[in-house]
Protein backbone atom coordinates (compact mmCIF):
# COMPACT_ATOMS: atom_id res chain seq x y z
CA UNK A 1 0.00 0.00 0.00
CA UNK A 2 1.22 3.46 -0.82
CA UNK A 3 1.26 6.55 1.40
CA UNK A 4 -2.03 7.84 -0.03
CA UNK A 5 -3.94 4.69 0.82
CA UNK A 6 -5.90 4.68 4.09
CA UNK A 7 -7.05 1.68 5.98
CA UNK A 8 -10.69 0.71 6.39
CA UNK A 9 -10.84 1.55 10.13
CA UNK A 10 -9.46 5.05 9.49
CA UNK A 11 -12.03 5.72 6.78
CA UNK A 12 -14.84 4.44 9.01
CA UNK A 13 -13.70 6.65 11.90
CA UNK A 14 -13.52 9.69 9.64
CA UNK A 15 -17.03 9.07 8.27
CA UNK A 16 -18.37 8.53 11.79
CA UNK A 17 -16.78 11.76 13.00
CA UNK A 18 -18.28 13.66 10.05
CA UNK A 19 -21.74 12.21 10.76
CA UNK A 20 -21.55 13.14 14.44
CA UNK A 21 -20.38 16.65 13.59
CA UNK A 22 -23.22 17.13 11.12
CA UNK A 23 -25.88 16.07 13.66
CA UNK A 24 -24.65 18.29 16.49
CA UNK A 25 -26.64 21.48 16.87
CA UNK A 26 -24.86 24.50 15.53
CA UNK A 27 -24.19 27.14 18.17
CA UNK A 28 -24.54 30.63 16.77
CA UNK A 29 -22.82 33.29 18.78
CA UNK A 30 -25.04 36.28 19.39
CA UNK A 31 -23.45 39.50 18.22
CA UNK A 32 -26.06 42.18 18.82
CA UNK A 33 -29.37 42.96 20.48
CA UNK A 34 -32.69 42.02 18.96
CA UNK A 35 -35.26 44.73 18.36
CA UNK A 36 -37.07 43.93 21.62
CA UNK A 37 -33.82 43.75 23.59
CA UNK A 38 -32.81 47.15 22.20
CA UNK A 39 -36.12 48.63 23.35
CA UNK A 40 -35.59 47.04 26.76
CA UNK A 41 -32.01 48.37 26.88
CA UNK A 42 -33.23 51.90 26.11
CA UNK A 43 -35.64 51.74 29.07
CA UNK A 44 -33.30 50.11 31.60
CA UNK A 45 -31.05 53.04 32.51
CA UNK A 46 -33.88 55.52 33.16
CA UNK A 47 -35.71 52.90 35.26
CA UNK A 48 -32.56 52.09 37.23
CA UNK A 49 -32.06 55.80 37.88
CA UNK A 50 -35.69 56.12 39.06
CA UNK A 51 -35.26 53.25 41.50
CA UNK A 52 -31.99 54.65 42.86
CA UNK A 53 -33.67 58.03 43.40
CA UNK A 54 -36.66 56.43 45.12
CA UNK A 55 -34.38 54.43 47.42
CA UNK A 56 -32.66 57.68 48.43
CA UNK A 57 -36.06 59.24 49.10
CA UNK A 58 -37.12 56.26 51.19
CA UNK A 59 -34.00 56.52 53.33
CA UNK A 60 -34.74 60.20 53.92
CA UNK A 61 -38.34 59.41 54.84
CA UNK A 62 -37.16 56.71 57.24
CA UNK A 63 -35.04 59.29 59.04
CA UNK A 64 -37.99 61.70 59.23
CA UNK A 65 -40.36 59.04 60.57
CA UNK A 66 -37.88 57.50 62.99
CA UNK A 67 -40.39 57.31 65.84
CA UNK A 68 -43.40 56.15 63.78
CA UNK A 69 -43.10 52.37 63.74
CA UNK A 70 -46.03 51.82 61.35
CA UNK A 71 -44.63 54.24 58.79
CA UNK A 72 -41.13 52.76 59.18
CA UNK A 73 -42.49 49.27 58.54
CA UNK A 74 -44.18 50.37 55.33
CA UNK A 75 -41.06 52.19 54.17
CA UNK A 76 -38.89 49.16 54.95
CA UNK A 77 -41.15 46.90 52.90
CA UNK A 78 -41.05 49.32 49.97
CA UNK A 79 -37.28 49.63 50.30
CA UNK A 80 -36.84 45.85 50.13
CA UNK A 81 -39.12 45.60 47.08
CA UNK A 82 -37.33 48.44 45.25
CA UNK A 83 -33.92 46.99 46.13
CA UNK A 84 -34.89 43.59 44.75
CA UNK A 85 -36.25 45.16 41.56
CA UNK A 86 -33.07 47.23 41.19
CA UNK A 87 -30.90 44.13 41.56
CA UNK A 88 -32.90 42.32 38.85
CA UNK A 89 -32.63 45.29 36.49
CA UNK A 90 -28.89 45.56 37.12
CA UNK A 91 -28.43 41.87 36.29
CA UNK A 92 -30.41 42.32 33.07
CA UNK A 93 -28.42 45.46 32.24
CA UNK A 94 -25.17 43.50 32.64
CA UNK A 95 -26.46 40.71 30.40
CA UNK A 96 -27.51 43.10 27.64
CA UNK A 97 -24.43 45.30 27.98
CA UNK A 98 -22.23 42.55 26.60
CA UNK A 99 -24.00 42.92 23.23
CA UNK A 100 -24.07 46.70 23.00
Amino acid sequence: MGPSATSQPEVAETKLAEEVASTEPKVVEKKRLTYHEQKEWDQLEPRIEQLENRLSEIEGEMIQHGSNFDQLSLLQIEKEERTEELEQLMERWEALASYV
